[in-house]
């Protein structure tokens, strides 16, 4: 494959997850749920539950969708540049398909998987709380995303190392080179 098109592909993840980033974001922006007491729960203004950074729910919240924005958004920028400047200054002009499509799928699905399941958790454990569930049943009802969250990181480290490793192999030029 082409190193130009894979860093074409790292391009188009990080402008579609700059997009999905306004997804993660919209509960807490436009967050039409009610309290009980028919407060509005997640604009509630300094001290909400899903605004104050300090409990623990929110602070998932926050952590999730900071680490998307640098992993999918910033991440997939970066390995965009990294295949475009070694394109441009080392002339590797072909990188091997099979590592590559690996590569973006794993990274894509590690990054998506573990950080959505942060903001999940921040986003329901909150709402629970907030609408008078006990912290210790909240944190309970969390347990199930944690081994789905840490396969999410360890998937992106494999998406990692599977970019470096196609950046080390020796390229395969074509035969008009």
């Amino acid at each position: 494959m082409e190193t130009l098109k894979v860093s074409k592909y790292f391009f188009y993840v990080g402008l579609i997850s700059a997009v999905v980033a306004v997804g993660y974001v919209a509960p807490v922006v436009l967050g039409p749920l009610v309290n009980p007491n028919g407060h509005n729960i997640i604009n509630n203004g300094p001290g909400s539950i899903l605004t104050d950074y300090t409990t623990w729910p929110s602070l998932w919240m926050f952590v999730g969708f900071s680490m998307f924005i640098l992993a999918a958004v910033v991440g997939s920028f970066a390995w965009s540049s990294v295949y475009y400047l070694s394109s441009a200054l080392f002339g590797k002009q072909q990188r091997s398909s099979a590592i590559s499509i690996l590569q973006i799928i794993i990274y894509v699905v590690g990054v998506y998987l573990s950080t959505a399941l942060m903001v999940y958790v921040g986003y329901t454990e909150g709402l629970s709380i907030a609408q008078g569930a006990s912290p210790l049943v909240v944190a309970g009802s969390a347990q199930w995303t944690v081994i789905p969250t840490g396969l999410g990181v360890a998937l992106t480290g494999l998406g990692v190392l599977l970019g470096v490793l196609n950046l080390f192999l020796p390229s395969r030029q074509s035969a008009g080179s």
